[in-house]
């Protein structure tokens, strides 16, 4: 049950966002390529379940608890635009440790998570105020997780691995609020069917670009809620994870 909640808790991090952290510009799309790097935090709470044999887990964690195992983080958005095309790339790499014991025994669990996702985005309508492109693409998830238990000197490692790949389609709309603010509000459904592997993703941020400082920074803040519901196998070999992800949303992009 440890190995459980350990691999429920490194799974909080599987989530990107789909959007062009950039200040807009629809009224005149630029010729040129233009390169926008993104690095980012999403504070995430979380709501639901997962499933792991015949063993369920009820899951209610809080940012604050979700932080105390982590060890590494890293997420970085990557932008190219040209025109009213762009291509988006996002790459997560975590790893969580998880360690306890009694008098009996000890447990010691890590998890590896790697989450790339990447698409494209066509901007069918622009005016000064606003900008709207669907997007679409894929989002793959890979979830390694090591449990170890030491018992009267005899180790037990167990290992959990889950890979899936979701296809994803949405639209985003990006508002030119004024010179310096603007705001972005988009939302997409991905997976592969409705009974196995799907979810939907609902996010918006707010931008603050000041030109007479910052001519190609922009700072973000917003909030954000994915749904996933994801399961393979059967008997012993059954998972299930039906969660919600939630939680406010900060960053910085810079454009090139």
């Amino acid at each position: 049950m440890l190995a459980t909640t350990f691999l429920v808790a490194s799974m909080v991090t599987s989530v990107t966002t789909a959007t062009t952290l950039a200040r807009p510009n629809f009224s005149t799309p630029n010729s040129d390529w233009q390169v926008t790097v993104a690095p980012y935090l999403w504070a995430i709470n979380m709501n639901g379940a997962v499933t792991v044999s015949h063993y369920r887990t009820p899951m209610d964690e809080s940012f604050d608890e979700l932080l105390k195992h982590l060890n590494f983080a890293g997420m970085l958005w990557l932008d190219a635009s040209k025109d009213d095309f762009s291509v988006f790339l996002n790459v997560i790499y975590t790893v969580l440790r998880y360690n306890t014991s009694d008098s009996f025994a000890s447990l010691h669990a890590k998890n590896r998570l790697g989450l790339t996702s990447g698409g494209l985005a066509y901007q069918v309508f622009h005016n000064n105020f606003v900008g709207i492109s669907p997007y679409a693409g894929f989002r793959y998830t890979s979830n390694d997780t090591t449990v170890t238990v030491n018992a009267s000197g005899l180790d037990v490692t167990v290992l959990n691995n889950q890979y899936w790949t979701d296809p994803i389609v949405g639209a985003r709309f990006n508002f030119a609020l004024s010179k310096d603010w603007s705001a972005i509000v988009a939302g997409d459904v991905g997976g592969m069917n409705a009974s196995s592997q799907y979810s939907y993703n609902v996010y918006a941020l707010l931008g603050y670009s000041p030109e007479s400082h910052w001519t190609n920074t922009s700072l973000y803040v917003g909030y954000r809620l994915l749904d996933q519901n994801y399961s393979t196998g059967s008997g012993i070999n059954y998972f299930h994870w039906n969660m919600k992800l939630f939680g406010p949303i900060a960053g910085i992009a810079i454009k090139f």
